[in-house]
């Protein structure tokens, strides 16, 4: 099964985990950064209330939620850059 409703889904991280790291690190090109990212998917992810929302597919899930956190990242990263007068952006 890989649902989030699935408790060994949320308990074996690591097969889906070094994927989720790699996709945030080439969108936000850092790594660190990126396990941040993947941190705060996992964050979401035990939020979820799966009896309201339920999730058949959670990696696709897991990557949306990455994908989407850091394009929020660049988002913020691009206003602040604009605001402290930063050309390049």
């Amino acid at each position: 099964m890989n649902t989030l409703s699935d408790p060994e889904f949320l308990a074996r991280p690591a097969p889906l985990r070094p994927r989720l790291h790699r996709c945030g690190a080439r969108m936000v090109g850092s790594a660190l950064e990126a396990e941040d990212l993947v941190q705060d998917a996992y964050v979401k992810a035990l939020r979820v209330d799966v009896a309201q929302d339920p999730i058949a597919n959670a990696e696709a899930w897991m990557f949306r939620v990455v994908h989407n956190l850091a394009l929020d990242h660049l988002r913020r990263r691009g206003v602040r850059a604009v605001e402290d007068g930063d050309e390049e952006a």
